[in-house]
């Protein structure tokens, strides 16, 4: 075997092993067929230059010769079609565009047509083959596309990443190298060698299926969705997406194990691709969301969905909880970042397969504007905050006062507390929020002097999950040393809902924060899921009667026995009363009459903004 054999041989081997891997890997992306299909050229090219050193016939180097050319002018294009799609720019191509880009490839085909009878690509005369004019049109068309390569890898450089763009610049070389090499002496065929050198590269380094593919599901994974959609997105195609969320994966996991939790959402994966027609996709998030896109949006897959699911179930001891939500892309949503935000939102505790109501979008979206209205408050100070006057049913004096956080989003307008807090406990925010309503107040009484008004406190809201901070008590107490004020003075306040999963961590918090001075009261009694013995245990210094139990003593007997033996019970536990909700004469001189301590409503003061209330404390309690 002569050296041109050899390399050409050599070539053969690379550009098979390349094409074996790429085909292994299976990836089935657009891209990657792209790749598959140069490599089979490379390949093809490189059997045919082997044969035709190997075979001694005039015809057969004349037909190896037509056919490598019309394989190598191709190749060239293919590449920069794989440029294309790697860095998501494939939709933005229109098809006039991928016409004119084809005409370099065009123009080439028909000099290669006409040469037998012009001989302007080349000659073979006597066994000797001789390059015409036109081979240079055809390095020439080459050089297009590699430039308009090179240029879209470099503008988009950020999209591909750095890594990737120097795996690029390498293959470049190799390729540039090749053909300058071959170029200058036709008789150093190295081309074809360091081509399919520069396609293993790339197959190695940058088609890498653990980039694309989630290996516990083999479904494509969160980087391929974003990529996908930002693709569509910017297209302005239309296209549905479901999203298929697990119940309870914890539970799964810790119930089944590892391997079997894997295979479950392997098997669901599997049932998910069964419906897979010409361009749908099924991702996997790593947070026991799947999300299936398809480009059929006339047809609502959702029934055919749950069937499949069904199937699972079959499979396992436990039933799954499954739901499946359908929304629109753009008409819904229309931006990836929506996408992103649904599929963790979307959770369910159901332990069964349910579809879901478009209503779950609006929701979600309105909780993701109030998140937004929540930093904005916090980074700019703009919430607001009111204070109630707490009575004392013995002086007819504010005994204390609650503080009440307001938040009027310049985009939203108003927002509910029970709103915010929920969505600040959900996103983790409350911790920052609270911090600064926290020193808000603090600021107020140390600027209007509450206590020369002879009120005992003032209470802060705070949430049972923020008990869960071993730091709080320093952090709080941080902030009372920096204005001043005496720590007595402050009663947090501890609504009864939002049980904390962790209760002997917030019973070390709770105690700590009593030692160094901390007053605290239990908001909303009689709505949430404590009960009698775990009040008793931690030690509060008041009890605030939800009014819902107020309110509901005024319908009937049954209702008002519930206050009368409530009362009771925490009065023999010790425990002072305050009364929320209070709005009539009648239930103030009923609450004082079975000793309510305090009474808080808008018989007495809705929450007033700090102006008003130092002229209200002026009034009331000098």
């Amino acid at each position: 075997m002569n050296t041109v054999q050899m390399s050409y041989f050599i070539a053969l081997i690379v550009s098979l092993l390349s094409l074996i891997i790429f085909l292994r890997k299976g990836i089935e992306r657009r891209k990657n067929k792209l790749l598959s299909i140069a490599t089979l050229n490379i390949l093809l090219s490189s059997i045919l230059m082997y044969l035709n050193r190997t075979i001694e016939n005039v015809q057969y180097s004349v037909f190896s010769h037509y056919c490598y050319h019309f394989l190598h002018c191709v190749f060239p294009f293919l590449f920069f079609l794989y440029v294309v799609d790697l860095i998501g720019r494939w939709y933005d191509i229109k098809k006039y565009k991928t016409i004119l880009m084809l005409i370099p490839v065009i123009v080439f085909y028909g000099i290669l047509i006409s040469n037998p009878f012009t001989d302007f690509a080349f000659t073979y005369t006597n066994g000797v083959y001789k390059r015409g004019a036109g081979i240079y049109f055809e390095y020439g068309a080459a050089s297009f596309y590699m430039i308009c390569g090179v240029y879209w890898i470099i503008k988009y450089r950020k999209a591909i990443g750095t890594k990737k763009t120097i795996d690029f610049i390498l293959f470049l070389a190799l390729i540039t190298s090749g053909v300058l090499i071959q170029l200058i002496n036709s008789e150093i065929k190295v081309e074809l060698f360091l081509t399919s050198l520069g396609l293993l590269s790339i197959g190695c380094n940058i088609e890498n299926r653990d980039q694309v593919v989630n290996r516990q599901t083999d479904c494509y994974n969160a980087d391929t969705l974003v990529g996908d959609n930002e693709q569509y997105i910017r297209a302005g195609f239309k296209y549905n997406l479901y999203f298929i969320n697990i119940a309870n994966l914890n539970i799964l996991l810790n119930y089944y194990g590892v391997n079997k939790f894997n295979e479950i959402l392997n098997k669901i994966g599997s049932h998910l691709k069964k419906l897979i027609y010409k361009n749908d996709t099924v991702y996997y998030l790593n947070s026991g969301a799947f999300i299936y896109l398809t480009f059929d949006i006339e047809n609502d897959k959702t029934d055919k969905i749950i069937v499949e699911l069904n199937h699972i179930n079959e499979l396992t001891e436990l039933n799954i909880g499954v739901s499946v939500l359908r929304i629109s892309v753009p008409d819904m949503v229309d931006s990836v970042n929506e996408i992103l935000n649904i599929s963790k939102k979307v959770n369910i505790k159901d332990n069964y397969i349910k579809k879901l109501s478009s209503s779950v979008i609006d929701k979600i979206k309105r909780e993701t504007l109030v998140e937004k209205a929540i930093r904005y408050a916090i980074n700019n100070n703009s919430f607001t905050v009111v204070y109630q006057p707490i009575i004392s049913t013995k002086t007819d004096t504010v005994h204390s006062l609650e503080s009440l956080t307001r938040i009027n989003d310049p985009n939203i307008g108003f927002i509910s507390p029970d709103e915010f807090i929920k969505v600040a406990e959900d996103t983790g925010l409350i911790y920052e929020l609270s911090e600064k309503i926290f020193e808000h107040v603090v600021s107020d009484i140390k600027k209007g002097e509450f206590s020369n008004y002879n009120l005992d406190h003032v209470a802060i809201n705070i949430s049972r999950l923020e008990l869960n901070r071993l730091d709080l008590p320093e952090t709080l107490k941080a902030i009372i040393d920096k204005y001043g004020i005496d720590i007595s003075f402050i009663n947090l306040e501890i609504t009864e809902t939002h049980q904390s999963e962790d209760n002997s961590l917030l019973l070390k918090t709770f105690n700590r924060l009593k030692e160094i001075g901390f007053k605290f009261s239990l908001d909303d009694y009689g709505t949430g899921l404590s009960n009698i013995s775990s009040i008793y245990e931690m030690d509060f210094d008041i009890v605030k009667i939800d009014k819902s139990i107020l309110w509901n003593s005024t319908k009937s007997e049954g209702y008002k026995a519930i206050l009368d033996s409530n009362i009771e019970i925490l009065h023999n536990l010790k425990f002072k009363l305050v009364s929320e909700g209070v709005e009539t004469k009648e239930q103030v001189e009923y609450l004082k009459n079975h000793g309510v301590e305090y009474i808080q409503g808008y018989y007495y003061s809705k929450p007033i903004d700090y102006d008003k209330l130092v002229e209200y404390l002026k009034v009331k309690n000098m």
